[in-house]
């Protein structure tokens, strides 16, 4: 997702991202443990860039999809 040339991820990226659940990413952006969560309306969104060098990782492009695959959790 990307406003005024900011690229954003969803709950729902940085939860298959780091293997987590949607929920307890929700929770940790709620308590300000995700670096540059940000809530716009009623939804989350996480800056990309912060994100990202928040864990170490400063090498894009990420390949990921963000929707699970059948039978995994």
């Amino acid at each position: 997702m990307a406003a005024s040339g900011v690229e954003f991820l969803t709950v729902r990226e940085v939860a298959s991202l780091m293997r987590f659940s949607i929920d307890r990413i929700s929770k940790l952006c709620r308590e300000g443990q995700i670096a540059g969560a940000q809530k716009f309306g009623g939804s989350w969104r996480i800056h990309k860039r912060t994100f990202l060098e928040s864990i170490g990782c400063t090498d894009e492009p990420l390949d990921f999809d963000p929707q699970p695959q059948s039978g995994r959790v």
